[in-house]
């Protein structure tokens, strides 16, 4: 490439290229990270600002490989010579490296906090994790500082910092703190409220991001200043968040693992040594993944049957977000391919979006819930009175009642640890029904409306569909004992994972087949999908919630 070339390349080219990489790059991190699915938000620099900087490094990549005496080791290479298709093509490359390490290093984060949490406690380890994400911002800003090998080495320390402490970790960990705390019937109203707040925060990241970059002229002060957050972040965690997994439940909690894992070793010994050797080495492999051994149907004594709970709610969670996942940003690209929006329109469709996820997280979920339980507590009272009564008519099932409440008092010692709640779970599975049609039938709205005020009126009905996320963890959290409800959700949250990784291969290809014809359709697939995803929560019954142990006997048949 000659100085020529490069010099006759115009800024309107340049400008034309910024959306559609800015486009790119927020499916992979920004959506994900800063829209309404997040809890907490670990402070981090705008997505603006990974791209001037990525941009940035893959420019000085190219050169030093392609044309190393165009510019000295330690100059600045100015904006105009880095629109070349090499390096793009560069750029592109580290895009993709990072898309796929953020969505592999979310379910590996998953495993690994959900392993080691259930062992060390739950504190430990969330700082752990925060500790790395200091690491990954200084890594980062410290790559800025050189440009040659070294540069090189801090961004590969930055990606393996990223696989395992990126936000969307330490969102889990701290829903699992959450879930270790909060009561049965305060669960999704904690969580929604927690949810909120983690989304204004991720609000005012990005507003404030941008100032800083506007007024600074310079990308490091504002990872200097996500650094200073960060360890801010850090020290409030050591010293004002308590561990919510105690020493006992930890215990209680190995204990069960240790009669599981013996019952299986004896069954494998009595099914010969090849298959020994098998569920060994299977064992061995799978250690780091033994929160999806939670999602196995379980017997229900009370209906007789196998409990297929968490098994539905994978199912619905893996094909809702295949096809939620792209869909944010296949209407940003609607909009500014059919209506010509900017930057600056599209900034505006993502805040409305967020604010109106935020506003339904922390007042609309806490106002439905309280005015629908009691309806909810009415229809679950009328269902369990009458067993109850025809128990006591029966001296047998008095006595046996009795028997089970003896030997159930030191396994349940406080109300704390009660987990049945006095109103039906249909609210949260009708909660999140509700969300999902109301989200689907405002996209659908998107692509027949044709002025901007009636598509932001859509986009902000679709922000009201966010209580879905904290309604279904807390149906998640529900299907299992409090000991291993950290690690159901874990194994929700890796399906989920699978789901968003898949989800702009699936939801892209439909986009880029029919824009140029009907760019309507990928948000009729959408609902099409969503109403797929959303129906298996029907299947979903409040017998199959969980419940104390009645007896070994029950248990055992």
């Amino acid at each position: 490439m000659t100085e020529s070339e490069s010099t006759e390349r115009s800024p309107y080219s340049q400008s034309r290229r910024a959306p559609r990489l800015l486009n790119t790059f927020m499916h992979n991190h920004g959506t994900e990270t800063r829209l309404p699915a997040s809890i907490v938000r670990v402070p981090r620099p705008p997505t603006d600002v990974f791209l001037s900087i990525f941009q940035s490094i893959a420019c000085r990549i190219w050169y030093n490989a392609n044309d190393p005496t165009a510019f000295p080791p330690t100059a600045h290479i100015p904006e105009e010579y880095c629109t070349t298709p090499g390096v793009d093509k560069y750029y592109s490359v580290l895009i993709t490296i990072m898309s796929t390490a953020d969505g592999i290093g979310s379910i590996l984060g998953y495993a690994l906090f959900s392993y080691l949490a259930s062992r060390y406690g739950r504190r430990p380890v969330l700082l752990g994790f925060l500790m790395i994400s200091v690491i990954s911002a200084a890594s980062f800003l410290c790559a800025q500082l050189f440009l040659d090998w070294r540069q090189l080495a801090l961004l590969l320390l930055w990606i393996i910092c990223e696989i395992v402490g990126n936000a969307r970790t330490v969102v889990f960990a701290t829903n699992v703190c959450i879930l270790d705390t909060a009561k049965a019937e305060e669960r999704t109203v904690s969580l929604s409220q927690v949810a909120g707040w983690g989304a204004f925060g991720g609000t005012l990241s990005t507003a404030v991001g941008g100032s800083i970059t506007s007024y600074a002229h310079n990308t490091k002060t504002v990872y200097a200043v996500s650094i200073a957050c960060m360890m801010f972040l850090v020290l409030y965690t050591f010293l004002m968040v308590p561990e919510t997994f105690p020493v006992e439940k930890r215990e209680q909690l190995r204990l069960e693992r240790l009669e599981n894992s013996r019952s299986g070793e004896s069954n494998a010994q009595n099914s010969g040594s090849i298959r020994s050797w098998l569920s060994r080495m299977r064992k061995s492999v799978m250690v780091a993944f033994e929160s999806f051994e939670v999602l196995k149907p379980t017997y229900n004594p009370e209906s007789g049957s196998k409990n297929w709970r968490l098994i539905y709610c994978a199912i619905h969670i893996f094909v809702v977000t295949l096809a939620d996942g792209y869909v944010m940003q296949a209407a940003l690209i609607y909009f500014s391919t059919q209506y010509m929006y900017n930057p600056a329109q599209n900034g505006y469709v993502l805040t409305l979006y967020t604010l109106v996820g935020t506003l339904t997280y922390t007042v609309g979920v806490p106002f439905l819930v309280g005015l629908l339980k009691p309806l909810y507590q009415k229809k679950e009272q009328k269902q369990v009175e009458d067993p109850e009564h025809s128990d006591d008519n029966n001296p047998q099932n008095s006595e046996a009642s009795e028997e089970e409440e003896d030997e159930e008092a030191p396994l349940n010692p406080s109300p704390e640890e009660a987990v049945i709640s006095e109103s039906s779970e249909h609210l949260d599975v009708h909660i999140t029904l509700a969300s999902w049609f109301i989200e689907s039938v405002a996209y659908i709205v998107v692509g027949l409306t044709h002025t901007v005020v009636h598509q932001m009126i859509a986009i902000g009905c679709a922000g009201l569909g966010a209580g879905r996320v904290t309604a279904f963890r807390s149906l998640v959290a529900a299907s299992v004992e409090p000991l291993k409800q950290g690690e159901a959700l874990a194994a929700i949250e890796m399906i989920s994972s699978v789901g968003l990784m898949l989800s702009p291969l699936v939801m892209g290809s439909i986009l880029t087949s029919t824009i140029g014809t009907v760019p309507q359709t990928i948000f009729y697939v959408h609902a099409a999908i969503i109403v797929f995803g959303a129906a298996v929560l029907f299947l979903i019954r409040d017998v199959d919630r969980y419940h104390t142990p009645l007896s070994e006997d029950n248990t055992d048949r």
